[in-house]
């Protein structure tokens, strides 16, 4: 089935397939197939060479990856993270423990409470 706007580039690789590719081809494999479309055949297409362009401006805005850190200066910050998350634990043990207390307390204070009032 021949497409009116758009004109034969040329064919599937495969050689099975062989099914024309348009030059309004959105993909960089055959949409019969699924074979990938060499190098050659996929510069040949506008619509690919647009989606290229644009990505390749979207990863050129993007931030620089951070530096790399040697295995020395990795295992110092996981050290460090790894004592945080130790302070930050025992900050959270200690409060549970005080919570604890003050339930018992409350539940003895409220036991002493009950008995002397029903008495």
């Amino acid at each position: 089935m021949a497409k009116a706007s758009a004109e034969v580039i040329t064919h599937c690789p495969n050689s099975k397939c062989g099914k024309p590719i348009y030059s309004d081809h959105l993909y960089s494999w055959c949409i019969e197939c699924g074979e990938p479309l060499p190098d050659n055949i996929q510069a040949q297409i506008p619509r690919l060479q647009e989606s290229r362009e644009g990505a390749a401006s979207v990863t050129s805005s993007q931030p620089a990856p951070p530096e790399r850190l040697s295995s020395r200066e990795l295992l110092e910050r996981l050290v460090r993270l790894q004592e945080q998350q130790n302070e930050s634990l025992e900050a959270i043990r200690k409060h549970t423990g005080c919570v604890y207390a003050w339930l018992i307390f409350s539940v003895i204070l409220g036991t002493l409470v009950f008995l002397i009032v029903r008495h």
